[in-house]
Protein backbone atom coordinates (compact mmCIF):
# COMPACT_ATOMS: atom_id res chain seq x y z
CA UNK A 1 0.00 0.00 0.00
CA UNK A 2 2.66 2.34 1.06
CA UNK A 3 4.51 1.18 -2.31
CA UNK A 4 1.42 2.69 -4.55
CA UNK A 5 -0.16 5.56 -2.61
CA UNK A 6 2.43 6.62 -0.56
CA UNK A 7 3.46 9.65 -2.70
CA UNK A 8 -0.14 10.66 -2.14
CA UNK A 9 0.74 11.91 1.43
CA UNK A 10 3.65 13.52 3.55
CA UNK A 11 4.77 10.21 4.90
CA UNK A 12 4.29 6.84 2.45
CA UNK A 13 3.76 5.25 5.99
CA UNK A 14 3.97 5.35 10.06
CA UNK A 15 5.08 2.57 12.02
CA UNK A 16 4.38 2.87 15.93
CA UNK A 17 4.84 0.67 18.85
CA UNK A 18 5.33 0.95 22.40
CA UNK A 19 8.68 -1.78 23.11
CA UNK A 20 12.14 -1.31 21.59
CA UNK A 21 13.18 -3.94 18.64
CA UNK A 22 15.35 -6.64 20.13
CA UNK A 23 18.65 -8.23 18.60
CA UNK A 24 19.98 -11.61 18.97
CA UNK A 25 18.81 -15.01 18.00
CA UNK A 26 15.62 -16.95 20.21
CA UNK A 27 17.06 -20.14 20.71
CA UNK A 28 14.19 -21.31 23.06
CA UNK A 29 11.61 -20.45 20.08
CA UNK A 30 12.69 -22.51 17.24
CA UNK A 31 15.84 -19.96 16.06
CA UNK A 32 14.53 -17.44 14.91
CA UNK A 33 16.14 -13.87 14.99
CA UNK A 34 14.43 -11.83 17.04
CA UNK A 35 14.13 -8.90 14.41
CA UNK A 36 10.69 -11.18 13.41
CA UNK A 37 8.95 -10.37 16.38
CA UNK A 38 10.02 -6.72 16.98
CA UNK A 39 8.24 -6.07 13.45
CA UNK A 40 5.33 -6.16 11.52
CA UNK A 41 6.15 -3.71 8.90
CA UNK A 42 8.53 -4.71 6.55
CA UNK A 43 10.00 -2.66 3.62
CA UNK A 44 10.56 -5.92 1.38
CA UNK A 45 11.23 -9.24 2.29
CA UNK A 46 14.52 -8.78 4.29
CA UNK A 47 14.51 -5.36 5.39
CA UNK A 48 12.05 -4.25 8.63
CA UNK A 49 11.06 -0.95 8.92
CA UNK A 50 11.74 0.74 12.13
CA UNK A 51 9.08 1.84 14.57
CA UNK A 52 8.91 4.89 16.51
CA UNK A 53 7.85 4.04 20.11
CA UNK A 54 8.73 7.99 21.49
CA UNK A 55 5.61 9.74 21.75
CA UNK A 56 7.39 13.09 20.91
CA UNK A 57 9.38 11.90 18.22
CA UNK A 58 6.40 10.68 16.42
CA UNK A 59 4.62 13.69 16.76
CA UNK A 60 7.61 15.73 15.35
CA UNK A 61 7.43 13.55 12.23
CA UNK A 62 3.81 14.76 11.65
CA UNK A 63 4.33 18.54 12.14
CA UNK A 64 8.65 19.12 12.54
CA UNK A 65 9.64 17.45 9.18
CA UNK A 66 10.60 19.56 6.36
CA UNK A 67 8.35 16.84 4.66
CA UNK A 68 5.26 16.64 6.91
CA UNK A 69 2.02 18.38 5.54
CA UNK A 70 1.29 20.83 8.50
CA UNK A 71 3.41 22.79 11.02
CA UNK A 72 2.33 23.36 14.79
CA UNK A 73 2.36 26.73 15.75
CA UNK A 74 4.45 27.78 18.96
CA UNK A 75 4.94 24.01 20.47
CA UNK A 76 3.40 25.08 23.50
CA UNK A 77 3.08 21.87 25.77
CA UNK A 78 -0.17 23.12 27.83
CA UNK A 79 -2.34 24.47 25.06
CA UNK A 80 -4.13 22.20 21.80
CA UNK A 81 -1.45 22.12 18.91
CA UNK A 82 -2.93 24.83 15.87
CA UNK A 83 -2.43 23.35 12.50
CA UNK A 84 -1.36 25.74 9.97
CA UNK A 85 0.20 24.71 6.35
CA UNK A 86 3.84 25.23 4.99
CA UNK A 87 4.24 28.03 3.27
CA UNK A 88 6.85 27.50 0.81
CA UNK A 89 7.88 27.06 -2.95
CA UNK A 90 11.20 24.97 -3.66
CA UNK A 91 9.11 22.80 -6.64
CA UNK A 92 10.96 25.16 -8.80
CA UNK A 93 14.21 23.18 -8.56
CA UNK A 94 12.95 19.99 -9.08
CA UNK A 95 11.56 21.50 -12.61
CA UNK A 96 14.98 22.24 -13.74
CA UNK A 97 16.03 18.93 -12.92
CA UNK A 98 13.53 17.07 -14.93
CA UNK A 99 14.20 19.39 -18.00
CA UNK A 100 18.28 18.57 -17.62
CA UNK A 101 17.03 14.75 -17.36
CA UNK A 102 15.03 14.88 -20.16
CA UNK A 103 17.88 16.61 -22.59
CA UNK A 104 19.80 14.00 -21.71
CA UNK A 105 18.45 11.15 -22.01
CA UNK A 106 18.28 11.81 -26.25
CA UNK A 107 22.11 11.47 -26.03
CA UNK A 108 22.47 7.98 -23.90
CA UNK A 109 22.52 4.42 -24.61
CA UNK A 110 19.27 2.24 -24.20
CA UNK A 111 20.19 1.21 -21.03
CA UNK A 112 21.13 4.20 -19.46
CA UNK A 113 17.61 5.28 -20.51
CA UNK A 114 16.03 3.32 -19.07
CA UNK A 115 17.99 4.23 -15.66
CA UNK A 116 17.13 7.84 -16.44
CA UNK A 117 13.39 6.54 -16.82
CA UNK A 118 13.73 5.14 -13.08
CA UNK A 119 15.39 8.70 -12.29
CA UNK A 120 12.88 10.81 -13.32
CA UNK A 121 10.06 8.76 -11.71
CA UNK A 122 11.67 8.96 -8.25
CA UNK A 123 12.26 12.73 -9.27
CA UNK A 124 7.90 12.78 -9.63
CA UNK A 125 7.45 10.65 -6.74
CA UNK A 126 9.52 13.47 -4.65
CA UNK A 127 7.12 16.13 -6.34
CA UNK A 128 3.89 14.71 -6.02
CA UNK A 129 4.58 14.35 -2.11
CA UNK A 130 6.21 17.92 -1.98
CA UNK A 131 3.13 19.20 -3.27
CA UNK A 132 0.36 17.50 -1.40
CA UNK A 133 2.76 18.54 1.74
CA UNK A 134 2.69 22.17 0.91
CA UNK A 135 -1.53 21.81 0.48
CA UNK A 136 -2.95 20.02 3.42
CA UNK A 137 -5.89 22.46 3.43
CA UNK A 138 -7.59 20.78 0.69
CA UNK A 139 -7.77 17.34 2.18
CA UNK A 140 -7.95 17.89 5.50
CA UNK A 141 -11.97 19.13 6.42
CA UNK A 142 -11.26 19.71 10.32
CA UNK A 143 -8.60 22.03 9.41
CA UNK A 144 -7.80 23.92 12.91
CA UNK A 145 -7.57 22.26 16.23
CA UNK A 146 -6.94 19.27 17.87
CA UNK A 147 -6.87 18.69 21.46
CA UNK A 148 -3.60 16.90 21.81
CA UNK A 149 -0.64 18.88 23.06
CA UNK A 150 2.89 18.06 21.81
CA UNK A 151 4.37 15.14 23.92
CA UNK A 152 7.26 16.28 26.25
CA UNK A 153 10.59 14.18 26.04
CA UNK A 154 11.20 10.50 27.14
CA UNK A 155 8.50 7.71 27.46
CA UNK A 156 5.41 8.22 29.81
CA UNK A 157 6.21 5.92 33.47
CA UNK A 158 2.69 4.36 32.47
CA UNK A 159 2.11 1.91 30.20
CA UNK A 160 -1.90 3.07 29.43
CA UNK A 161 -0.53 6.81 29.36
CA UNK A 162 2.06 5.27 26.68
CA UNK A 163 0.15 3.10 24.44
CA UNK A 164 -2.88 6.02 24.70
CA UNK A 165 -0.69 8.78 23.64
CA UNK A 166 0.44 6.96 20.78
CA UNK A 167 -2.93 6.35 19.62
CA UNK A 168 -3.55 9.48 19.59
CA UNK A 169 -0.93 10.06 17.49
CA UNK A 170 -1.98 7.67 14.85
CA UNK A 171 -5.34 9.05 14.94
CA UNK A 172 -3.95 12.50 14.35
CA UNK A 173 -1.61 11.54 11.57
CA UNK A 174 -4.75 9.75 9.78
CA UNK A 175 -7.40 12.36 10.38
CA UNK A 176 -4.93 15.12 9.14
CA UNK A 177 -4.22 12.93 6.03
CA UNK A 178 -0.22 12.55 7.17
CA UNK A 179 -0.65 9.22 5.89
CA UNK A 180 -2.85 6.72 5.05
CA UNK A 181 -1.19 3.34 5.92
CA UNK A 182 0.49 2.79 9.26
CA UNK A 183 0.75 -0.10 11.71
CA UNK A 184 0.59 -0.20 15.15
CA UNK A 185 2.37 -3.15 17.43
CA UNK A 186 0.83 -3.13 20.73
CA UNK A 187 3.49 -5.34 22.24
CA UNK A 188 6.73 -7.42 21.14
CA UNK A 189 6.51 -10.67 19.92
CA UNK A 190 8.23 -11.67 23.45
CA UNK A 191 6.86 -8.60 25.78
CA UNK A 192 8.34 -9.67 29.06
CA UNK A 193 6.41 -6.24 30.16
CA UNK A 194 4.68 -6.61 33.45
CA UNK A 195 1.07 -6.28 33.82
CA UNK A 196 0.80 -5.77 37.63
CA UNK A 197 -0.85 -3.00 37.33
CA UNK A 198 -4.42 -4.66 36.55
CA UNK A 199 -6.03 -6.34 39.28
CA UNK A 200 -5.68 -9.70 39.71
CA UNK A 201 -2.24 -9.98 37.82
CA UNK A 202 1.06 -10.96 38.36
CA UNK A 203 3.18 -11.50 35.66
CA UNK A 204 4.55 -10.38 32.32
CA UNK A 205 2.27 -11.01 29.19
CA UNK A 206 4.71 -13.49 27.70
CA UNK A 207 5.28 -15.17 30.84
CA UNK A 208 1.55 -15.40 31.39
CA UNK A 209 0.87 -16.34 27.72
CA UNK A 210 2.57 -19.90 28.67
CA UNK A 211 -0.24 -20.61 30.69
CA UNK A 212 -0.16 -24.54 30.62
CA UNK A 213 -4.10 -24.55 30.83
CA UNK A 214 -4.17 -23.37 34.90
CA UNK A 215 -7.16 -21.78 35.07
CA UNK A 216 -5.69 -19.52 37.62
CA UNK A 217 -2.70 -18.17 35.17
CA UNK A 218 -5.21 -18.54 32.01
CA UNK A 219 -7.89 -15.61 34.08
CA UNK A 220 -4.56 -13.36 34.39
CA UNK A 221 -3.98 -13.82 30.57
CA UNK A 222 -7.51 -13.20 30.13
CA UNK A 223 -8.01 -10.00 31.81
CA UNK A 224 -4.21 -8.45 29.56
CA UNK A 225 -6.22 -9.82 26.17
CA UNK A 226 -9.35 -7.45 27.72
CA UNK A 227 -7.24 -4.60 28.57
CA UNK A 228 -5.24 -4.72 24.73
CA UNK A 229 -9.12 -4.88 23.60
CA UNK A 230 -10.52 -1.74 25.70
CA UNK A 231 -7.82 0.43 24.17
CA UNK A 232 -8.84 -1.06 20.96
CA UNK A 233 -12.30 0.41 21.50
CA UNK A 234 -10.65 3.44 22.57
CA UNK A 235 -8.54 3.95 19.47
CA UNK A 236 -11.74 3.01 16.80
CA UNK A 237 -14.04 5.26 19.21
CA UNK A 238 -11.86 8.25 18.36
CA UNK A 239 -11.97 7.22 14.65
CA UNK A 240 -15.65 7.22 14.81
CA UNK A 241 -16.21 10.46 16.54
CA UNK A 242 -14.13 12.50 13.86
CA UNK A 243 -16.69 13.80 10.67
CA UNK A 244 -15.24 13.75 7.28
CA UNK A 245 -18.26 15.43 5.69
CA UNK A 246 -21.00 13.09 6.73
CA UNK A 247 -19.30 10.28 7.44
CA UNK A 248 -16.79 9.57 10.21
CA UNK A 249 -12.90 8.60 9.60
CA UNK A 250 -13.46 5.13 11.23
CA UNK A 251 -16.28 4.33 8.18
CA UNK A 252 -13.42 5.90 5.45
CA UNK A 253 -10.58 3.07 7.06
CA UNK A 254 -10.37 -0.65 7.58
CA UNK A 255 -8.29 -1.27 10.91
CA UNK A 256 -6.96 -5.17 11.24
CA UNK A 257 -6.57 -5.80 15.29
CA UNK A 258 -5.33 -9.72 15.67
CA UNK A 259 -1.71 -11.48 16.80
CA UNK A 260 0.15 -13.69 15.03
CA UNK A 261 -0.80 -16.87 16.94
CA UNK A 262 -3.75 -18.02 18.38
CA UNK A 263 -2.46 -19.55 21.43
CA UNK A 264 0.36 -18.97 23.10
CA UNK A 265 0.90 -21.62 25.14
CA UNK A 266 1.28 -23.76 22.24
CA UNK A 267 2.16 -21.18 19.69
CA UNK A 268 -0.30 -22.31 17.52
CA UNK A 269 -0.52 -20.05 14.45
CA UNK A 270 -3.74 -21.45 13.02
CA UNK A 271 -7.52 -20.17 13.02
CA UNK A 272 -6.38 -16.68 13.83
CA UNK A 273 -8.51 -14.68 15.73
CA UNK A 274 -9.26 -11.39 13.77
CA UNK A 275 -11.40 -7.91 14.21
CA UNK A 276 -11.51 -6.17 10.96
CA UNK A 277 -13.35 -2.43 11.82
CA UNK A 278 -14.32 -0.14 9.83
CA UNK A 279 -16.36 0.39 6.64
CA UNK A 280 -13.80 1.34 4.07
CA UNK A 281 -16.13 3.64 2.41
CA UNK A 282 -18.90 0.74 1.77
CA UNK A 283 -16.50 -2.14 0.57
CA UNK A 284 -16.56 -3.72 4.45
CA UNK A 285 -20.19 -4.80 6.22
CA UNK A 286 -19.07 -4.99 10.10
CA UNK A 287 -21.08 -6.04 13.22
CA UNK A 288 -20.60 -10.22 11.96
CA UNK A 289 -18.44 -13.07 13.05
CA UNK A 290 -17.01 -14.66 9.74
CA UNK A 291 -15.57 -18.48 9.64
CA UNK A 292 -13.38 -19.09 7.11
CA UNK A 293 -12.58 -23.00 5.70
CA UNK A 294 -10.11 -24.38 7.11
CA UNK A 295 -6.36 -23.96 5.72
CA UNK A 296 -7.33 -20.72 4.39
CA UNK A 297 -4.00 -18.64 4.17
CA UNK A 298 -4.23 -14.93 6.15
CA UNK A 299 -2.83 -13.64 2.97
CA UNK A 300 -6.22 -14.06 1.78
CA UNK A 301 -7.59 -11.02 3.48
CA UNK A 302 -4.89 -8.88 2.76
CA UNK A 303 -5.47 -9.18 -0.87
CA UNK A 304 -9.05 -7.96 0.35
CA UNK A 305 -7.46 -5.44 2.14
CA UNK A 306 -5.48 -4.05 -1.14
CA UNK A 307 -8.40 -4.25 -3.24
CA UNK A 308 -9.91 -2.21 -0.87
CA UNK A 309 -7.89 0.78 -1.76
CA UNK A 310 -7.61 0.20 -5.15
CA UNK A 311 -4.94 -1.92 -5.36
CA UNK A 312 -5.85 -5.43 -7.28
CA UNK A 313 -3.14 -8.28 -6.95
CA UNK A 314 -3.49 -11.68 -8.07
CA UNK A 315 -1.54 -12.94 -5.58
CA UNK A 316 0.23 -11.65 -2.16
CA UNK A 317 2.17 -14.03 -0.66
CA UNK A 318 0.77 -17.29 -0.31
CA UNK A 319 -2.67 -16.25 -0.68
CA UNK A 320 -5.49 -18.15 -3.12
CA UNK A 321 -7.64 -15.90 -3.63
CA UNK A 322 -9.44 -13.16 -1.80
CA UNK A 323 -11.20 -14.06 1.26
CA UNK A 324 -15.03 -14.36 0.93
CA UNK A 325 -18.06 -12.68 2.74
CA UNK A 326 -16.33 -9.20 3.93
CA UNK A 327 -18.65 -6.83 1.74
Amino acid sequence: MAEALGDHTPLPSLELGVDPARSGIDNVGGGFTRIYGSHIAWRDPHTPVPKEIIPQLAFDRLFRTASAAPVVSGFNPNQPAVIQSLQRDDTSVLDLVLDDAKSLKHKVSANDSVKLDEYLESVRSVERRLENALKPQKRWINAGRFDLPRPGPGIPEHHQDHLRLMLDILVLALWTDSTRIATFMVGEAQSGRGFNFLDGVNGSWHGLSHHRDEAHTLAQYEKIATWHIAQLAYFLERLKSLDEGGTSLLDNSQVLYGSTIRNGNSHDHKDLPLILAGRAQGKIRPGRRLTSPKETPLNNLYVNLLSHVGIDVPKFGDSTGKLQGLA
